[in-house]
């Protein structure tokens, strides 16, 4: 059986605001949307955290 988190637990987890990881999964890079909620699955979490993620200014984004 799978664990699922939601939201404000995964948040909580990943050390991101609710906001952040609402954003990940609207973006389809974390959780599963059931009905109007979105759950997030531990291996999901797991898996997240493995990925590499890109440092520095995003593209587009005018240097101050």
């Amino acid at each position: 059986m799978t664990n699922l988190l939601s939201i404000p637990q995964a948040a909580e987890r990943l050390g991101f605001s609710q906001s952040l990881v609402r954003r990940y999964c609207r973006q389809g890079r974390l959780g599963i949307k059931v009905g109007k909620v979105w759950v997030i699955p531990l291996d999901h979490i797991e898996q997240f955290v493995k990925e590499p993620r890109p440092v520095g200014y995003p593209k587009g984004r005018p240097r101050a």
